[in-house]
């Protein structure tokens, strides 16, 4: 078995904005073409290529549709990808071309002007796809001519972490009849999310997000506990945590994110947690919530008081040992511990 991904196809676009253009005009809103893989700067983008899977953070599952009597799913963006993934270098090209077009049919001028590449490899039995969108101003220059495009290298302004702004992933050991599921990466979301799934998931890439248990009981766990940090409210920081702890209890359910934040935090703390979510186009998206993987996003608990002292305990069965009694309405309360002392340590000052 071989280690190495063999490249043996690429194409690449200079996308301008085009929404609201008429279909007849898009094609005039794309240039480029295929580009040998001998021309292509394998520096930057092998790098970017042989990325792992997981490392796109967000799942995507193309829509699927019936023509007619056809018993069979289908789905056009899916089966361009598949066009690309195949032997017709004809239809490699023609695909390419047809998706950069649908990118600029969908995209809104305050995007401006990017660099559609297109980069398909294999390894063994596994093809892989990789989609990006660069700025064209950043890191990959483009020049169009009148039968293809040249991209190379802006010397010294290379980062794998400045250069693109979206990336997809397909991969599959049999792209004819698979190809339904892909991975993305979207470094524009945390500032318009709704807008950037509409754009490049819905839009572009004609799916709809999928997202994994792990991934998703991640995601609401972070922003459970970014919710307790912003808050300075003591009744919001109980509920909150109330929260966390039930998600424990919940191993295995199927749910979206507002569907939980909902039941388990009416009110204003649950305000604060939605406003508190990583990826707010996703919080009616399900996800089948994994114990396995609440540990290590939200594993203990932590009281800080005012004197100094720190109680830290798991956050499964704190409640259990760590009694919390209200002695006034200024705040002031007994903490009180059950339990047998197996170990005292004296640390250093800071």
């Amino acid at each position: 078995m071989s280690d190495e991904w063999e490249y043996n196809f690429c194409a690449a676009y200079v996308v301008e904005p085009g929404i609201g253009v008429p279909n007849e005009e898009l094609s005039g809103k794309v240039s480029g073409a295929v580009i040998e893989i001998s021309d292509i700067p394998l520096d930057v983008l092998n790098r970017l290529f042989i990325k792992p899977r997981d490392s796109y953070p967000i799942g995507f599952l193309f829509k699927a549709e019936h023509y007619g009597d056809d018993v069979k799913q289908h789905n056009p963006i899916r089966e361009l990808m598949q066009d690309i993934a195949g032997k017709d270098k004809e239809k490699k090209a023609e695909s390419s071309l047809q998706l950069a077009i649908r990118l600029a049919s969908v995209t809104r001028s305050i995007s401006g002007v990017g660099l559609l590449v297109f980069l398909l490899g294999r390894k063994d039995k596994d093809s892989r796809l990789v989609i990006w969108k660069f700025p064209q101003e950043e890191t990959i220059q483009a020049r169009s001519g009148e039968s293809k495009i040249i991209i190379q290298r802006i010397e010294d302004a290379f980062s794998t972490e400045s250069t693109y702004v979206k990336a997809a992933i397909l991969e599959d050991d049999d792209p004819k009849n698979k190809f339904w599921t892909g991975r993305l990466e979207d470094r524009q979301s945390k500032d318009r999310a709704r807008e950037v799934a509409d754009y490049w998931i819905d839009g572009f890439l004609d799916s709809r997000p999928e997202i994994t248990g792990p991934y998703g009981t991640k995601l609401l766990c972070k922003a459970i506990r970014k919710a307790i940090q912003k808050s300075d409210d003591p009744d919001h920081i109980v509920q909150l945590v109330s929260s966390l702890i039930s998600l424990r209890e919940l191993d295995g359910r199927i749910m979206s994110f507002r569907e939980f934040l909902d039941q388990t935090l009416p009110g204003d703390a649950g305000k604060i947690a939605i406003d508190s979510f990583e990826y707010p186009n996703l919080l009616d998206e399900s996800f089948r919530v994994s114990m396995e993987h609440i540990g290590k996003v939200a594993g203990s608990r932590k009281l800080t008081l005012a004197s100094g002292v720190i109680v830290i305990g798991p956050l499964s069965g704190f409640d259990d040992v760590i009694t919390i009694e209200q002695l006034d309405h200024e705040g002031k309360k007994r903490i009180t511990i059950e339990g047998k002392i197996i170990k005292q340590t004296v640390l250093a000052g800071k």
